[in-house]
C-alpha cells in the first residue's frame, strides 16, 4: 500500500459555513495511552518542531513509522487540520506552545473511532491567505514538513488585521463530516469596487430567486464590495456579504436552475456567506453583475478549457489546477468516487454521494443495524477508503463506510450505512449525485458545546475565547420537564473555562453566545474562576450572577446588570420622585354618579387608588360619590367607575315538569252456585243449603236492565238438577286501560348573581289534638322553582336549581305528601335546552283466586278461578332552559 497519499492544496471546507471555532478544555485522560491500542498500531506522532522564521517558518511532524494522513483547510478559524490515521500521540503532544510566524498555535488530539485510533493536528493560522502545503522529508521516514506560501510578514500586509493575542487555542471537534474531506479551491477573490471612503452601511438581504439560467440576489441596496470563490470534491459556489444581515428562518432555499441545485446561507457577525450546491461544473465560472439592489449570478454554457480564460469578475488564480483535473479525468476510464458528504436538513438525515459521471446503482439492502446500497463500475479513490463518523449528530445515522468490492467484471463501490435505530429510508439519482434519505425520528438537540474559554499564564493575564457556530437544528435546547416552581433554562448549552479571568470578558463571551445586548454597571468588576461543561447560557449566567453578588433586569434584547440591590435603589428612588410630584400637584374636586353598582364597593375601590392628600366622602340620598384629589387620581378612578357601574344582565329561567302516568287492568273469572230446597228436610233434616265456588267475580250482573259498570258479565241458570237441587254460573271479564299527563311550566326572571323563586300549590288542613287543645295545622303540597343564575363573561349561564313537585297523598292525619324534587348546579348555554333530572316508576300486579287444588287442574281450573291483571307506569321528567335579557327590554 502506498503509505502518502497524493498532496493537494486544499482551502475552505463547506463545514466552515455552519462552523466556527470551538474552543474546549482537553482532559488529561485522552492523553493515557491504552495499552491494548497502542501495542495494535504502527506507528505513534512523537514531536513537532518549528523552524526558521517568518515566511520560512516550517512545521515539523515526526512519527516513529510512515502514516497515512488527510489533511484540508478551513476558515472562521484559519486552520489546517492534518488527521493521522491508526496513529497515537505522544504523552508530550499534550501541552504545546508553538506560535511563531503564520502560526498562531497548535493543537494535538486523539479519537478513538470504531475504525481505530486517530490522532488530529490542527495549526492555527494567523492570516485567511495563507495556503499550506505538505511535503514528506526524503531523508527521513516518517517525517513531514508544513510549509506555508502566501504568508505576509506584518510590515508589508495591509488587509489582515494584527494579531493581538498570540496565545495557542485549543480546539476539539467531533470525528464527523468534515474529517474525511479534500477539497480542491481556488483562494478567495476580492471585489473592492471603489470602497474605500465609503461609510459602512449594514445590507439586508431579502431573497435569492431563479430565473432564465441567472441566480438574484437581492438586498436591501447596492452590493459594495463582495468575496467569491469556489469548492471542489463536491463543486460549490460560495458569495461572501461584507456588513450584511439576514433575519429570516428558510436557510436552505430550492433553486434547480442554471446548473445550482440549492442555496445555503449561514449568517455572522461580520458579513453573510452563500454556498450554492453546483450540480455540474463543467461549464465556464459564473459572471457576477452588480444591480442597485443586489448582484446576478449568470452561467453561460460550457466551453474548451483551453478558451475558456475571459475576463469576469471571479479571477483563476489556479488554472493549471483544472487542467490536472482534466488530465486525470482522461486518465481514469472508469468512474470514480468525488464526494461523500453528510447534512441534516429538517427532519431527514441525508449520504450524499457524487460521481465523476452518471452510475448504476442498485436498490438499498436492509440487515441488522445497517442498510447498504452498490454503485456499479465505479473506484474509490484511496483519500475516501475510510468510515465516517456521524454519532455525534442529531440523527439516526452513527457511521458511513464506502468500500471497494472487486467483481469479475467490474469494480464497485458498496456504501454501508450504520444506524442507531430502525428508520425509514429513501433512495434518488439525479444525474451523478446519489441522495439517501433517512427519517430523523429525534427531536433536535444541541450537537455540541458552543463556548470555551482558557486563561493564558502571561503577565497581561489576557483571555483568549472564541465562541463557535452551532448547527441550526442546535440553536435551543430541548425544555425538560422540571419541578414546580423550578426555573427552566433553554439557552444554547456552552462550556466555559477560566482561571482568575475578567468578569467582563465573560459577560461579552456570553453577549456574543446569547445574541443579546449585555449592559454593565461600573460596580460590575473583578476576576472569577469557574467550569461549567455543557450548560445553557442563561442557567450559567446565573451562577456567575449569585457568585459576584450582581443582579439583572432584562428589558427586551438588552440585559442590564448591576450590583444587588441596585436595581431596587432606583425603583425606591423613582418611586420617591413621584410621590414627590404628586405633592407639587394642585387638588381638585369631582363628584362620581353612581347608578348600578353598590355604592360602599365602589368607595372601598376609590379609597385604593387615592393619595395621602386625597379624600372621599359618599351621599347615599342622591347615590353620589365626592372625591377631592390630584388629577391622575381621578382620573384612575373615573376609568374604574366606567367598567364597575354597569347594568347587571337578567336571565329568565323556564322549568317543564312532565309528569305521565298509564294503567291497565284486566280482570276474568267463573263462580259456580249450588241451591238446595227441601221442605220434608229428607236428607239429615236440612231443608236448605246455599253454596258457592270458583273464582270471585268483581261485577254482578243486573237481573234487569244494564249493569253501567265495565267489562262483560253474564249469570247462567242451569235449571233443576233434580226436584231440590239447582245450578247457577256466573262469568265476568272487563279490561280498563287509562293515560294521564300533567305539564307543569314555571317561569321566573332574576337579576345576574341574585336568587328567585316561585310557587304555586295547596294548603291541606288537618287537625292536630293534644291534651289540652285542639288546633288545626296545614301542610303544603306545591309547585316550586328555585334558581340562582351565574352568568360567565363567555356567554354561558351556571345555576343553582332547585325544582319540586308535591301533591296531597291519600288520606290521613296529617295527610301524607308525595314529593317529587330535584336539585343541581349546572352550566348551560343562552337558550340552550337540558334535561336536569328524571323519575320512572313501573309496577306489575297479578292475582289469581280460586278453589283450591281445583284452579290448579290443567286447562279445567279456569273454570274453578278468578284472575286481576293491573299494571301502572309513572314518568316525571324536568327541562330547563335559560335565556338572557336584553337591558333594552327590561
Amino acid at each position: 500500500m502506498k503509505w502518502i497519499p497524493k498532496l493537494k492544496p486544499l482551502s475552505v471546507c463547506a463545514l466552515s459555513i455552519f462552523l466556527s471555532t470551538v474552543q474546549v478544555s482537553v482532559e488529561s485522560n485522552l492523553w493515557a495511552q491504552d495499552t491494548q491500542l497502542t501495542a495494535a498500531t504502527s506507528s505513534s506522532i512523537q514531536s513537532l518542531l518549528l523552524r526558521g522564521e517568518g515566511a520560512a517558518t516550517e512545521l515539523h511532524i515526526v512519527s516513529s513509522a510512515p502514516t497515512t494522513y488527510t489533511s484540508y483547510k478551513s476558515l472562521t478559524p484559519a486552520r489546517l487540520v492534518i488527521d493521522f490515521s491508526q496513529a497515537v500521540p505522544a504523552e508530550t503532544l499534550a501541552s504545546l506552545n508553538l506560535a511563531q510566524g503564520p502560526i498562531k498555535g497548535v493543537a494535538v488530539k486523539r479519537f478513538d473511532t470504531d475504525a481505530g485510533v486517530l490522532t488530529r493536528v490542527e495549526v492555527f493560522l494567523t492570516q485567511d491567505a495563507i495556503e499550506p502545503v505538505i511535503t514528506p522529508v526524503q531523508d527521513k521516514l516518517g517525517e513531514l514538513k508544513v510549509s506555508f506560501p502566501g504568508y505576509l510578514t506584518p510590515a508589508t500586509d495591509k488587509t489582515v488585521a494584527a494579531v493581538t493575542d498570540p496565545t495557542p487555542v485549543k480546539t476539539q471537534v467531533p470525528i464527523a463530516a468534515e474529517a474525511t474531506k479534500t477539497a480542491e479551491v481556488a483562494p478567495p477573490t476580492v471585489n473592492h469596487a471603489a470602497t474605500e471612503g465609503a461609510t459602512t452601511q449594514t445590507l439586508l438581504l431579502k431573497s435569492i430567486t431563479s430565473a432564465n439560467g441567472n441566480i438574484t440576489v437581492e438586498t436591501s441596496g447596492a452590493v459594495p464590495e463582495y468575496k467569491v470563490f469556489t469548492l471542489n470534491k463536491p463543486d460549490r459556489l460560495v458569495l461572501d456579504i461584507p456588513n450584511a444581515k439576514y433575519q429570516q428562518n428558510d436557510k436552505l432555499i430550492q433553486l434547480n436552475n442554471a446548473g445550482v441545485m440549492t442555496a445555503r446561507i449561514g449568517t455572522y457577525s461580520d458579513k453573510v456567506r452563500i454556498v450554492f450546491d453546483v450540480a455540474n461544473a463543467a461549464g465556464s465560472d459564473p459572471v457576477i453583475e452588480k444591480t442597485a439592489n443586489g448582484l446576478v449570478i449568470k452561467y453561460s454554457p460550457p466551453m474548451i478549457a483551453a478558451t475558456a480564460e475571459k475576463s469576469t469578475s471571479i479571477k483563476k488564480v489556479q488554472p493549471q489546477m483544472h487542467a490536472a483535473k482534466l488530465t486525470e479525468t482522461v486518465e481514469h476510464k472508469q468512474s470514480y468516487l468525488a464526494a461523500l458528504d453528510f447534512q441534516t436538513i429538517d427532519d431527514v438525515a441525508r449520504v450524499i454521494v457524487k460521481t465523476t459521471g452518471a452510475a448504476s446503482v442498485d436498490q438499498p439492502v436492509k440487515s441488522a443495524g445497517m442498510v447498504s446500497f452498490r454503485i456499479k463500475n465505479v473506484l474509490l479513490p484511496h483519500a475516501y477508503q475510510r468510515s465516517l463518523e456521524t454519532r455525534q449528530f442529531a440523527s439516526p445515522v452513527l457511521r458511513i463506510t464506502p468500500v471497494q468490492v472487486k467483481t469479475r467484471t467490474s469494480q464497485d463501490i458498496l456504501v454501508r450505512v450504520a444506524l442507531k435505530e430502525d428508520v425509514a429510508y429513501s433512495l434518488r439519482q439525479e444525474a451523478d449525485v446519489i441522495y439517501f434519505d433517512f427519517k430523523n425520528v429525534e427531536k433536535p438537540t444541541p450537537a455540541r458545546s458552543t463556548a470555551v474559554a482558557t486563561k493564558t499564564a502571561t503577565a497581561q493575564k489576557k483571555v483568549n475565547a472564541d465562541t463557535s457556530h452551532l448547527d441550526e437544528q442546535s440553536t435551543k435546547t430541548l425544555e425538560q420537564p422540571s419541578e414546580p416552581g423550578k426555573k427552566i433554562y433553554s439557552g444554547r448549552k456552552v462550556t466555559l473555562e477560566f482561571a482568575d479571568a475578567e468578569v467582563r470578558k465573560i459577560f461579552q463571551l456570553l453577549s456574543e453566545v446569547s445574541n443579546k445586548n449585555f449592559v454593565l454597571g461600573d460596580e460590575v468588576t473583578g476576576n472569577i474562576s469557574l467550569k461549567l461543561v455543557n450548560v445553557p447560557w442563561d442557567q450559567a449566567l446565573d451562577i456567575i450572577l449569585d457568585t459576584k453578588g450582581l443582579d439583572k433586569r432584562e428589558e427586551g434584547n438588552i440585559i442590564l446588570i448591576r450590583g444587588k440591590g441596585k436595581f431596587k435603589s432606583l425603583i425606591d428612588e423613582e418611586i420617591e420622585n413621584r410621590k414627590a410630584a404628586l405633592k407639587g400637584e394642585p387638588l381638585i374636586t369631582e363628584m362620581f354618579d353612581v347608578n348600578y353598582a353598590d355604592l360602599g364597593s365602589i368607595v372601598s375601590q376609590f379609597s385604593a387608588l387615592k393619595t395621602d392628600r386625597g379624600t372621599i366622602t359618599q351621599d347615599q340620598r342622591t347615590n353620589k360619590i365626592i372625591v377631592k384629589d390630584v388629577a391622575s387620581a381621578i382620573s384612575d378612578m373615573r376609568k374604574i367607575l366606567a367598567s364597575l357601574d354597569m347594568p347587571e344582565k337578567q336571565v329568565m329561567i323556564e322549568a317543564r315538569i312532565v309528569e305521565a302516568s298509564t294503567t291497565f287492568t284486566q280482570s276474568l273469572g267463573v263462580n259456580w252456585g249450588i241451591h238446595y230446597r227441601d221442605g220434608s228436610a229428607a236428607i239429615a233434616g236440612i231443608n236448605s243449603m246455599d253454596t258457592s265456588f270458583g273464582g270471585l267475580a268483581s261485577t254482578v250482573p243486573p237481573t234487569s236492565g244494564v249493569s253501567g259498570n265495565p267489562g262483560a258479565s253474564a249469570g247462567i241458570s242451569f235449571g233443576t238438577l233434580s226436584s231440590n237441587i239447582k245450578l247457577d254460573m256466573r262469568l265476568n271479564a272487563a279490561v280498563s286501560a287509562g293515560l294521564v299527563r300533567i305539564v307543569s311550566t314555571p317561569k321566573v326572571a332574576t337579576l345576574n348573581h341574585k336568587s328567585a323563586k316561585i310557587t304555586q300549590g295547596q294548603q291541606i288542613p288537618y287537625t292536630s289534638s293534644t291534651s289540652d287543645k285542639v288546633e288545626t295545622k296545614f301542610v303544603e303540597a306545591a309547585l316550586a322553582l328555585e334558581v340562582t343564575p351565574n352568568i360567565n363573561p363567555n356567554g354561558t349561564i351556571v345555576m343553582k336549581i332547585d325544582a319540586k313537585n308535591d301533591s296531597p297523598g291519600s288520606s290521613g292525619n296529617p295527610p301524607p305528601i308525595n314529593k317529587k324534587q330535584a336539585t343541581t348546579e349546572m352550566m348551560l348555554r343562552d337558550g340552550e335546552t337540558t334535561v336536569i333530572g328524571g323519575i320512572y316508576v313501573e309496577s306489575d300486579t297479578n292475582n289469581d283466586d280460586g278453589v283450591p287444588y281445583l284452579k290448579d287442574v290443567p286447562w279445567l281450573g279456569g273454570l274453578f278461578k278468578s284472575n286481576d291483571k293491573k299494571r301502572t307506569r309513572t314518568e316525571l321528567l324536568i327541562f330547563i332552559t335559560p335565556r338572557i335579557l336584553n337591558n333594552s327590554a327590561v
